[in-house]
């Protein structure tokens, strides 16, 4: 699925509506609520709308998220070995 950026939205109430509108179009599923949205900002109109609507709303630390994902494709080891002189 494409991902809509920001700076497609009309930061207005019929953007909003067009933005759920599209997630449920795109999606093809039946429900909102069997959509999980992941959002850097745990607050404001877009997340407010999209629980409203019934969409399943996760905030998440995109940095915490990174380090996350990556520790476990390559894990790195606890301790290094030192080698002596």
């Amino acid at each position: 699925m494409v991902a809509r950026s920001a700076e497609n939205l009309k930061h207005s109430g019929e953007g909003l509506a067009e933005m759920a509108a599209w997630l449920m179009a795109t999606s093809g599923v039946a429900e909102p609520s069997q959509i999980h949205i992941a959002i850097e900002v745990p607050h404001g109109s877009v997340v407010e709308t999209l629980i409203e609507r019934g969409f399943k709303v996760h905030a998440i630390n995109r940095s915490r998220w990174i380090a996350s994902a990556t520790a476990s494709r390559w894990p790195v080891p606890r301790t290094t070995a030192v080698t002596p002189r």
